[in-house]
């Protein structure tokens, strides 16, 4: 009788387990503003959808849910700064580690520039002026 209730507990408890990784796994991306000014017009598309962010303050956070989107991911990011110039960044970002939670932190730097960190590791993005004349060309900011 002990050992089917030990078994049954177990059972439940595992259940219970399994249940709560399946229902928070996956990624939290943040973004932080540090430009030194507000940014608007928010755009951040990723494998599994796109959200749009209408302001962020300067030093401001914000926290979304994204769910699972796989082993790694690429996240186009376009931005406003308050002087109306457009910014673009592309930052990819692999998964690593066996706890199918992963939070992801995007922060906007002063002059267009822009960084993804994951578990203490600084990613840095192709990034680019999107509105710049016809005659001169996209030019690339590096990061």
């Amino acid at each position: 009788m002990r050992v089917a209730r030990l078994f049954v507990g177990t059972l439940t408890l595992s259940s219970i387990g399994l249940g709560l990784y399946i229902l928070f796994a996956g990624v939290t991306l943040q973004l932080e503003n540090q430009t030194g000014q507000q940014i608007k017009n928010i755009r951040v598309h990723f494998s599994g959808g796109s959200f749009t962010v209408a302001t962020l303050g300067e030093n401001e956070v914000l926290k979304k849910r994204l769910g699972k989107i796989g082993e790694g991911a690429t996240f186009i990011v376009d931005w406003q700064e308050i002087s109306g110039v457009n910014r673009h960044a592309r930052l990819g970002v692999y998964f690593f580690g066996l706890t199918g939670y992963h939070t992801v932190l995007i922060r906007f730097l002063p002059d267009g520039k822009s960084e993804l960190v994951y578990q203490d590791r600084t990613y840095f993005p192709e990034e680019h002026l999107t509105n710049h004349s016809s005659r001169q060309g996209p030019r690339g900011l590096g990061g």
